[in-house]
C-alpha cells in the first residue's frame, strides 16, 4: 500500500508480481507453505500514455526550437530518429557514437547494451566528435561532449524541465513529453 501510495497502481502491481515469484521459490523448495502474495489482489491500473504528437505538432516544436534551443532539439532528435529513451539519450558518452559504422551503443533497461543504427538524417546532424574526450556525456546542459558530473535521473529530468517551457509555449497538457517523441516517430 505505501508504494500505491508513493508511485502508481501499475509499479505496486509489478513489486507485487516480483515478490510472488520469490515466494513462489520458496514454496517450491518447501521453505514456506504458501504462496501468500497470489492472494493479494491486482489493481486497476490507468496507464497514462505518452499522447503522439500531430505532424503538424511535431513540425511547430522542430521549427520554433530551431531558433530557441538547437541543443534541446537535438536531444528529442535523437530520441526521434534512434527510437531511444530520454534516459537512454542521458547515458550516451562520446565513444557509444561510431560514426564510421554508423552506430550507437545504448546502455537500455531491457538488456547491458543494445546497438542501435545512426540514420543519415541524424549523423548530418551531429558536430565534429573527433576532438572530445571519449568518456565525456554526449548530452550536458550547454554543450555536445562535456562533464556532466549528476545522477543520470537528475539529467533526464533537467531536459524535461527545458522541455517544459516549450509544451507551456505551445499549451500541451502533462500527456506529452519527450519520451511521446519516440512513440509518434516509431
Amino acid at each position: 500500500n505505501g508504494i500505491v501510495l508513493k508511485t502508481s497502481a501499475r509499479n505496486r502491481n509489478n513489486y507485487r508480481t516480483e515478490l510472488g515469484s520469490i515466494f513462489q521459490v520458496l514454496k517450491n523448495n518447501e521453505l514456506v507453505a504458501e504462496n501468500y502474495i497470489q492472494s493479494i489482489p491486482v489493481l486497476k491500473s490507468k496507464t497514462e500514455r505518452n499522447k503522439v504528437y500531430t505532424l503538424k505538432q511535431q513540425q511547430n516544436i522542430f521549427e520554433y526550437l530551431e531558433k530557441q534551443d538547437q541543443l534541446l532539439l537535438l536531444f528529442i532528435k535523437f530520441v526521434s530518429y534512434s527510437f531511444i529513451r530520454p534516459i537512454e539519450v542521458c547515458r550516451l558518452k562520446i565513444k557509444d557514437i561510431d560514426i564510421i559504422d554508423k552506430k550507437v551503443y545504448v546502455k537500455a533497461k531491457n538488456k547491458k547494451v543494445k546497438i542501435k543504427i545512426i540514420p543519415e538524417i541524424l549523423l548530418n546532424l551531429l558536430p565534429d566528435l573527433s576532438n572530445c574526450d571519449p568518456e565525456h556525456f554526449l548530452f550536458t546542459p550547454y554543450e555536445i561532449g562535456g562533464e556532466w558530473n549528476v545522477p543520470e535521473r537528475d539529467k533526464r529530468n533537467y531536459y524535461s524541465k527545458r522541455f517544459k517551457k516549450v509544451k507551456d509555449h505551445f499549451n500541451l497538457g502533462k500527456e506529452y513529453g519527450l519520451y511521446s517523441y519516440r512513440h509518434t516517430f516509431i
